[in-house]
């Protein structure tokens, strides 16, 4: 996976202003500055361009209870189904991005939520990861290309002259003579001749067709 450069404008859209703790509301176990803590560190691993040493174990604890997400078993599982590669981390942003809010910030961090979403959708987060994952593609279809042209390169063969060769082809035969009457005459013959052997001539008719047919 190759390193994720994030734009000065997109850093500058997900940072500024900075999230104050007035204007989220505190929950019976957490306060309004806790929240802004979250916010705030969210959107700085996210512009840095979701660097793992960012990625701490109190951001953890919290980032698991927000956006639908689970605890996906510990910090280092939650870390290998989600930033590890570009495609994790496209299904991440997406979610974020997209994500309602759901319950009331009395209770829960959906005031939160609800900045951060708009902030990532405000600096086209999502596009500018899958640019980045057509880059990776890009460059990986390269990088095999070029392994199997250095691979199965190899001299060209030495081929020979091309001789012609001139092989005799015999003359045709002559078409054949029209058939002449005295060809007729012997078929009639012959015929004749077949017909006697049989024991009667051409056109007679035998004695039981002749009884048959008076």
């Amino acid at each position: 996976m190759t390193p994720l450069v994030i734009p000065e404008r997109v850093q500058h859209t997900l940072r500024h202003p900075a999230l104050d703790e007035r204007a989220f509301t505190p929950t019976h176990f957490t306060p309004a500055a806790t929240k802004a803590w979250f916010g705030t560190r969210m959107l700085h691993f996210m512009a840095s361009g979701y660097p793992q040493h960012q990625f701490t174990q109190r951001l953890y604890n919290q980032l698991m209870h927000c956006w639908g997400f689970c605890a996906e078993y510990d910090k280092g599982g939650f870390w290998a189904e989600h930033f590890a590669s570009t495609r994790g981390r496209i299904s991440f942003t997406e979610q974020v991005a997209i994500h309602p809010g759901w319950g009331s910030p009395d209770h829960t961090f959906c005031d939160v939520e609800r900045e951060v979403s708009r902030r990532v959708r405000a600096a086209n987060l999502y596009v500018l990861l899958i640019n980045h994952l057509c880059q990776e593609r890009d460059a990986a279809d390269r990088a095999e290309y070029a392994r199997l042209q250095a691979k199965f390169a190899c001299a060209a063969p030495q081929l020979e002259p091309v001789r012609t060769v001139y092989v005799p082809v015999p003359a045709p035969s002559p078409p054949r003579a029209p058939r002449r009457d005295g060809d007729a005459g012997q078929l009639a013959l012959g015929l004749g001749y077949a017909h006697r052997s049989l024991g009667r001539l051409p056109g007679q008719r035998t004695t039981q067709h002749q009884a048959r047919c008076p």
